[in-house]
């Protein structure tokens, strides 16, 4: 039987027990939100007027101190210089209120010119006894009093392998696959052994030097012709410093890499323990050398060809010469010297993050590369400067009691010049953790490439969202085109109008395919999440150009952009007011802003323009495309009604809306196959990837295409075994369109 004594006891335990368990509530109750505020955040409307109010914070000037910074000294990826910007962007990051900011560093294989100043890169004529001609500079000059190129390594191509081949010299044009065709078919000229000039432009310098190695070649010379880079002439007055346009003296450097990422770790990520394959068994490294040159060396070695000239007027360039392809009775050769090396080197990316609010596992991600051939102030660093002011806007925010509804992640990436080297082992490193948590990734590879009009690349389902952004934002003065373009959309539908022959209120701005040449590209073709990318370009109506014409070269400096492209860095503000209402409106809003039914409408016109350049040959072999049509059809139907669904949701209803968020995100998946397409298993996406013939632009339906080029060609079991691998590949596309309808229909209809 207790004793008295033993019952006080139990009781004081017993009360000491239910104290501590009222403090444990009680700090849970502190330590997080009660239940009914979760809810209320989950279902309150994001505040539109934070959108203003973020826009009206951007300031220019802040862009144009952070420009000055990151464009003072030469930052190529891998030296020390590229290193210590990535710290000083990580480290802003956290300056700025982001909750994290860290660095992922990868060990990749790059490539650097030879820095003993005895043994340059370079081009030499030399007579066939031996004499030298001529010698190509090995370095551009600095052309204003305010440039100093000490620290700007020589211009090179970066893979290029070593060696000192001499040979004759063969003109081939841009150096397309039709261009060597009509080389080696029309004219019936060899180039095995010969070297190769071909000018930039049209199409990648890494198909440039593909046809050439498989034709045989010793080695390429690249260079950038007037015609390309300098339309109104070459005089002082008409090229920089004194204009944008490029000097005889400039040279365009560049990756002649033919794969993305990291070649020692094809499809898995450069991490320190991964397997590296041998160099000599890595992917789509060049076997031959390659130099790049300006426009005045080019013309010491094109005008002492003989011969007749090309009658062909694609062919003709500016320089004050008859072209011609190949001088046959030649007494000198070209002897060229590379001493390029490839070796392993540590690069950065920079991650940094604000937590959402209610979704912290969704991710909006704005992504920026900031490695550079030479200062960089174009690409990349006007965009890098953005991105900054972009964040000290949001942290700001933050700091004022603003939070997103979905996280928000700022990516920064190195060795992007080398071939989208570090944003690729990123996505492969953390592909599973995208494939189920990022929302969307907005680009900016840099902010301009000229002053004309924005231009934007987006996959389909973002066309709407990139048109509502920019019809917030007031387009610069200066430069408008007309008294209506008020805003960047205004400006943006006028200067490149989908239909050429409709007024402004009766089309919308053209939106072109996403290219294979920046950052976003693993994302979208490997991982497949929506991307946008966005730019002031110049006049493209007026002007051929492939690129803004100082670019690569050692005049991408300050004095470009503050003298020539966007004194008043208005341009810059704009582009960023652009991009960080699109970053807001995708992390704040309830249902995520994507226009399935827009994506469908854009299938069905890409299929009738499918059809109507190859039915003829299609039907002739015995294909047709009679289920890819119904699959598109049953996909148009799902997001017809899927849209409906969607707009008439209860926001209060919170599964309901995460569900459909699921969904609009689970879409763009829905197009990726494991396998890859056929002959490229690290392009997943069936829908949209690079040309194979030109890596520069990207295509529709790609994987037919690449079946589909050479099919005329062959005969017997070869052309029967490509028949049988369009059928499969027909099956697979049709497949993966009627998987993305699936993904649309209503949770309790699975079949």
């Amino acid at each position: 039987m207790a004793t008295k004594g033993t019952v006080v006891v139990v009781i004081g335990i017993v009360a000491v027990c239910l104290v501590a368990v009222g403090v444990v509530i009680g700090y849970m109750v502190r330590s997080g939100p009660a239940p009914g505020l979760a809810y209320l955040a989950a279902i309150s409307p994001p505040d539109e007027a934070m959108s203003a109010k973020m826009m009206s914070e951007m300031n220019r000037e802040n862009i144009r101190v952070n420009l000055r910074l990151l464009a003072a000294e030469p930052h190529m990826s891998g030296t020390p210089q590229a290193a210590v910007q990535a710290e000083h962007l990580r480290s802003s990051y956290v300056l700025q209120g982001f909750d994290w900011a860290k660095l992922k560093s990868y060990r990749v294989l790059l490539s650097y010119p030879e820095t003993d100043r005895t043994r340059p890169n370079r081009i030499e004529i030399v007579r066939n006894g031996g004499q030298v001609l001529y010698t190509s500079q090995k370095q551009e000059p600095p052309l204003d009093a305010s440039e100093d190129f000490t620290d700007v390594l020589p211009p090179f191509n970066a893979y290029s392998a070593a060696g000192e081949p001499t040979g004759e010299l063969i003109y081939a044009n841009y150096g397309s696959f039709d261009d060597f065709d009509y080389l080696t078919k029309t004219l019936s000229l060899s180039v095995v052994g010969k070297i190769i000039i071909i000018r930039y432009g049209k199409l990648s310098r890494t198909n440039k030097v593909h046809y050439a190695e498989k034709a045989g070649a010793a080695g390429v010379i690249l260079y950038s012709d007037p015609a390309d880079c300098a339309p109104e002439g070459t005089d002082p007055q008409h090229v920089y410093p004194n204009t944008w346009f490029m000097p005889p003296e400039g040279v365009q450097r560049g990756t002649v890499l033919r794969v993305t990422g990291d070649p020692l770790t094809p499809g898995y990520p450069a991490t320190e323990g991964a397997y590296r394959l041998p160099e000599d068994k890595a992917p789509g490294l060049p076997s031959i050398p390659v130099h790049p040159i300006g426009y005045k060396d080019a013309y010491e070695l094109l005008s002492r060809m003989g011969g007749p000239a090309i009658a062909k007027p694609e062919w003709q360039g500016a320089l004050n010469i008859s072209y011609r392809v190949w001088d046959r009775s030649a007494t000198w050769k070209v002897k060229m010297f590379v001493t390029t090396t490839n070796k392993l080197s540590l690069v950065h990316d920079v991650v940094a993050a604000i937590r959402g609010s209610v979704e912290p596992d969704r991710y909006v991600i704005l992504g920026n590369h900031y490695d550079s051939w030479t200062f960089g102030a174009v690409d990349p660093s006007s965009g890098t400067a953005t991105v900054l002011e972009i964040a000290r806007v949001l942290g700001k925010m933050v700091k004022e009691g603003w939070r997103p509804r979905r996280t928000i992640l700022v990516c920064n990436w190195g060795a992007k010049e080398y071939g989208l080297v570090g944003s690729t082992e990123w996505v492969e490193e953390v592909w599973k953790t995208l494939h189920d948590r990022a929302v969307a990734y907005v680009n900016l590879d840099a902010a301009l490439m000229g002053n004309f009009s924005l231009q934007g690349q987006a996959f389909p389902s973002l066309h709407n969202i990139l048109y509502e952004a920019t019809k917030k934002v007031p387009q610069p003065e200066e430069t408008r085109i007309s008294d209506e373009s008020k805003t960047v959309y205004d400006q943006w539908v006028r200067a490149f109008p989908q239909d050429v022959n409709a007024k402004p209120s009766e089309t919308v701005p053209e939106v072109d395919l996403l290219s294979p040449l920046g950052d976003y590209a693993p994302f979208a073709y490997v991982a497949g999440v929506p991307a946008i990318n966005l730019m002031y370009v110049f006049n493209k109506n007026n002007v051929s150009m492939s690129s803004y014409p100082l670019y690569h070269t050692a005049y991408d400096n300050i004095n470009l952009v503050s003298k020539h492209m966007d004194p008043t860095f208005k341009h810059h503000e704009a582009t960023g007011r652009v991009a960080l209402e699109i970053v807001r409106h995708l992390a704040e809003a309830i249902v995520l802003p994507f226009n399935i039914q827009h994506y469908a409408e854009l299938l069905h016109k890409f299929m009738r323009t499918f059809k109507n350049g190859t039915d003829v040959m299609l039907n002739g072999q015995g294909i047709f495309l009679d289920n890819l049509d119904s699959a598109i059809g049953n996909f148009t139907e799902r997001s017809k009604a899927f849209s409906q669904h969607a707009l008439a949701v209860n926001i209060k209803d919170v599964l309901a809306v995460r569900r459909i968020n699921d969904q609009l995100m689970k879409v763009e998946r829905a197009f990726l196959h494991p396998a890859g397409i056929p002959g490229r298993p690290l392009h997943k996406h069936l829908l949209f990837a690079p040309n194979k013939l030109n890596t520069h632009s990207s295509c529709v339906f790609p994987g037919l295409l690449d079946l589909l080029f050479d099919l005329h060609l062959l005969v017997g079991e070869e052309q029967q075994l490509r028949l049988a691998a369009v059928h499969t590949h027909l099956s697979v596309l049709a497949h993966a369109v009627n998987s993305a309808a699936d993904l649309l229909r209503e949770h309790a209809d699975v079949m």
